[in-house]
């Protein structure tokens, strides 16, 4: 247990501060989770808007990074954009190419006869 003053009060705003950033942070990915959970592309455009609009208040604030702001956003954004095809986008496997055959290497023998004829 702390003994000064300061580091007491210390303990009880690091307290606040802990309830105020898990609170933000779950309304952040409740958010996300409507958005990806939505698909009507109408309702999930709306979602969208409030969801980037709150991560960008979060980010300024600083309760997570710039950076992962915008990959959830990027990743929302994807999202939202492949609502627009009638099917969710899925990635087709690559086909598999017929091996190559590399030409036999030509033995030192031959070669040494070739070269001594010339």
């Amino acid at each position: 247990m702390a003994n000064h003053k300061s580091a007491k009060k210390r303990i009880k705003t690091n307290e606040k501060s802990r309830v105020r950033n898990r609170a933000t942070i779950s309304k952040l990915k409740t958010l996300v989770k409507k958005v990806e959970g939505s698909e009507d592309k109408a309702e999930a455009e709306i979602l969208y808007k409030d969801a980037v609009s709150y991560i960008d208040r979060v980010a300024a604030h600083g309760k997570i990074h710039i950076n992962t702001a915008s990959r959830r956003k990027s990743a929302l954004t994807t999202y939202v954009n492949s609502l627009t095809a009638s099917a969710p986008v899925v990635a087709e496997p690559a086909k598999a190419e017929a091996p190559v055959k590399k030409a036999a290497p030509v033995k030192a023998e031959a070669k040494a006869e070739t070269t001594e004829t010339k």
